[in-house]
């Protein structure tokens, strides 16, 4: 490792970050008073994802476990087109609401499509209803023990030049564990699964892990 980021260095990251937009920031903070608020990502990885999807140029976004709206909102923001679209994938609509209500604030609700349900019964749907090949961008952050059912359908759903985006792959060190909780074992799984493939990806450090994979306009699984 070139370096270890303390406390500190990451509050100087964010102070010199560009500024987080006032509904995600509002957000945010509301967020912070829910049961399970540790899921939602950070304000860093929300711009990260926001300038990947401005570096593909994104008018479709496809995300696969939704929480309180924070990162879907971010990618929505950062297409910024008349023709944008995002396909929000949840089974829990008490905090659907709630990224509904910030959504409408920042005046990209009817650029959403919310889809309450299972979200491996969801994404079947997509594809039989003709969405495969289609997306541009994909966020996969919901139940760990079908993150490799996910991550097919996925493949299928993003277009030749498109980026699925994988999060949690470390499990705050767990996956390291002898003794892995279910789900610290289904990630170190999916983890090895992607290893085997042959695929165009890289592993990041970003957050907890946070792996990108690039589908090729030929080839791949």
């Amino acid at each position: 490792m070139k370096g270890r980021i303390t406390e500190e260095l990451y509050r100087y990251a964010l102070s010199i970050a560009k500024d987080e937009h006032p509904v995600l920031q509002d957000l945010r903070k509301r967020t912070q008073t829910l049961p399970g608020s540790h899921m939602q990502i950070s304000p860093d990885q929300g711009q990260f994802m926001a300038m990947l999807a401005k570096i593909l140029g994104a008018h479709k976004y496809l995300e696969i476990g939704v929480f309180t709206g924070y990162s879907a909102l971010a990618v929505t923001l950062a297409m910024n087109a008349d023709s944008a679209m995002t396909f929000a994938l949840d089974n829990d609509q008490v905090t659907m609401e709630v990224a509904k209500e910030y959504w409408a604030k920042a005046c990209v609700v009817n650029k959403i499509t919310p889809i309450i349900g299972e979200a491996l019964t969801s994404l079947i749907k997509l594809i039989e209803n003709g969405h495969s090949n289609t997306f541009d961008m994909v966020f996969i952050d919901a139940r760990k023990s079908d993150y490799i059912a996910y991550f097919e359908r996925s493949y299928q759903l993003i277009k030749p030049g498109g980026i699925i985006l994988i999060d949690n792959i470390f499990m705050q060190g767990l996956v390291l564990e002898h003794q892995q909780k279910e789900s610290a074992r289904a990630v170190d799984e999916f983890n090895h699964f992607l290893k085997s493939q042959d695929l165009d990806y890289c592993v990041t450090t970003i957050a907890d892990g946070l792996t990108i994979v690039r589908k090729p306009h030929q080839g791949g699984i």
